[in-house]
């Protein structure tokens, strides 16, 4: 994260249309979210497949009006231990864009992971607890957030209201 343009912009002009190289396509587009159940699911598989890393990262997955993975996903890496102010309303702004060139009607599952996560500790409830106070503002709707782990995942915020 950069402190002076919150987000490096560049990782906002590759998002248009992330969902793989033409050979691979993002593995989980297409993947149902009804349930909480389904939501970590989708999470967990997520992260696991292609996390890199050892510190916390938010992994964005977009969903469309119907709750199928679209295959636009977005990884913000090597978070702080608690969200600057205004950091995820500029998050979810930012994703709304990029959601509107693949959907009209979507939403996120947010998975919050780190290889020893998947629980709510410390870092999970700060930077879960600013992305459902961001959702709340009316900006994207959030259907889940997530914490992950390497052996663990679980349900921190289910279907956020706006």
């Amino acid at each position: 994260m950069t402190t002076d343009d919150t987000l490096a912009p560049d990782m906002w002009d590759c998002t248009q249309n992330s969902i793989g190289t033409e050979d691979e396509p993002w593995m989980h587009a297409g993947g149902l979210v009804l349930s909480d159940d389904d939501a970590v699911a989708c999470a967990a598989g997520a992260v696991r497949a292609a996390a890199n890393g050892d510190g916390l990262s938010m992994w964005l997955i977009a969903l469309d009006e119907d709750g199928r993975s679209t295959g636009l996903v977005v990884e913000l890496a090597e978070l702080p231990d608690a969200p600057p102010p205004g950091e995820v309303v500029t998050v979810l702004t930012r994703m709304s864009r990029a959601i509107e060139q693949v959907t009209a009607l979507g939403s996120l599952v947010v998975a919050l992971a780190s290889p020893g996560g998947g629980d709510r500790g410390t870092r999970e409830v700060r930077w879960g607890g600013a992305v459902a106070d961001a959702a709340r503002s009316g900006m994207l709707p959030v259907r889940a957030v997530v914490a992950v782990g390497a052996h663990r995942a679980r349900l921190l915020h289910s279907a956020v209201p706006r």
